[in-house]
């Protein structure tokens, strides 16, 4: 029997049932921190300028984009 089988057949053990506790309190306890730190980088663009969010082939792009008067 190949061993990715085998190993789907062990018991949930108390350590491993500790381990998933733990890091899904962790989770929880560090979700209001990073909610509280990515809203600490947003700013209102400059008068007369907007921001400009373009996909890209690795990812998004963000660029602030003023017209002269």
């Amino acid at each position: 029997m190949p061993a990715e089988s085998e190993r789907l057949r062990r018991r949930v053990r108390r350590r491993d049932i500790w381990f998933i506790g733990a890091v899904a309190a962790l989770v929880v306890a560090l979700a209001p921190v990073a909610v509280v730190m990515s809203e600490r980088g947003h700013q209102a663009p400059p008068a007369g300028c907007k921001t400009v969010v373009r996909a890209g082939f690795t990812g998004g792009e963000t660029h602030v984009v003023c017209t002269s008067p």
